[in-house]
């Protein structure tokens, strides 16, 4: 596994952008949260876990499943993004402020 740092540089020379990063408290465990724009395609990655670094790992997975084409298992359309937050906004409990601002920062695209 690649340094935090290694990770972030990474995801930044590619052309990935912070957008948002969050550390919070869920029931008591410390959390982290990154949300990254790429300004050329309009599109976002996200990870989300106990460490900067679980979080990060899950968006260098995420920018690398981007950038397959889609027979090799790369993402398809953001309709499946849209859905995502569709859902989320949607949900019984009230959405969070990351969630809300990822959904803006989609609809300006």
């Amino acid at each position: 596994m690649a340094s935090m740092m290694e990770t972030l540089t990474t995801l930044r020379m590619n052309g990935w952008m912070v957008a948002v990063h969050n550390d919070y408290m869920l029931n008591g465990q410390a959390m982290t949260f990154w949300l990254f724009t790429h300004p050329k395609t309009g599109r976002f990655i996200k990870g989300e876990g106990k460490t900067d670094a679980e979080a990060l790992e899950q968006c260098a997975a995420a920018a690398l499943r981007l950038s397959l084409p889609a027979h090799a298992g790369g993402i398809v359309a953001r309709e499946e993004e849209f859905a995502h937050l569709d859902r989320c906004l949607k949900a019984p409990k009230k959405p969070s402020a990351t969630i809300l601002q990822g959904a803006a920062l989609l609809r300006r695209y």
